[in-house]
């Protein structure tokens, strides 16, 4: 069933909707499996729905707000590509003149892992009388569900022609070698989001840097900025 059809009466983007459904309960979506409901779990399990986002702008963010309380409990993967830049720009900040710099990777390992770092203290001693120093381990804060995530890739080679690469799994469209390109995401309840640009992703490719990578809208709100951490005492 085509978009187009599915759009003509409520029956074809019902049929769409069960489709699409299905397909995607044989997919595996955002690092995560799709679990039909289990036999007797509930008495009316849920179906797939397509609905329609129509109307102005103000009508479109109603509608969008009124079905993202429907995702509750769920979790949306949104894009943080600014937590990322951010991090590599305090990295540098708190190392000036260190010989290599701070890269991106390692801004990006940064919040890929549970950093454990060691806190001076200064504790009152009652036998001794004077404070006495002791060395206290704290966790990293970090501000929301953060989690490394593939966005795409990037070009190592020029796009050859279909058939021209030996060993290519499909010979009838154009090749090319290719890296993995990595990002930072972020778990967010779906109700936080403004709009469908912000719940949904898209393919977007630059030819002059042979990046093919999946873009998402979300803008942070300005409340919603990641805490800096120091590494001096």
């Amino acid at each position: 069933v085509t978009l187009s059809a599915a759009l003509l009466d409520d029956a074809k983007r019902a049929q769409c909707a069960a489709e699409i459904g299905e397909c995607v309960a044989a997919m595996r979506i955002a690092g995560g499996s799709v679990m039909p409901p289990l036999p007797g779990a509930m008495r009316r399990p849920p179906r797939a729905k397509l609905t329609l986002l129509g109307g102005d702008v103000d009508s479109q963010a109603k509608q969008f707000k009124r079905l993202s309380r429907q995702w509750l409990p769920g979790f949306a993967l949104v894009s943080r590509d600014d937590v990322l830049q951010n991090r590599w720009e305090e990295l540098r900040a708190n190392a000036p003149g260190e010989t290599p710099p701070p890269t991106l990777l390692d801004a990006w390992l940064d919040l890929s892992r549970i950093n454990h770092r060691a806190s001076r203290k200064a504790v009152p001693d009652a036998i001794v009388g004077e404070p006495t120093e002791v060395i206290e381990w704290v966790t990293d804060s970090r501000n929301g569900w953060l989690v490394p995530i593939p966005v795409g890739y990037a070009a190592l080679s020029d796009l050859y022609p279909p058939g021209a690469v030996a060993g290519a799994r499909d010979t009838d469209v154009p090749f090319r070698f290719v890296e993995s390109v990595y990002s930072i995401g972020q778990w967010v309840s779906p109700h936080r989001l403004d709009d469908m640009a912000q719940l949904t992703w898209r393919p977007d490719y630059a030819p002059a840097s042979g990046l093919y990578r999946c873009v998402n809208a979300f803008q942070a709100p300005v409340t919603d900025s990641y805490t800096p951490v120091s590494f001096t005492d």
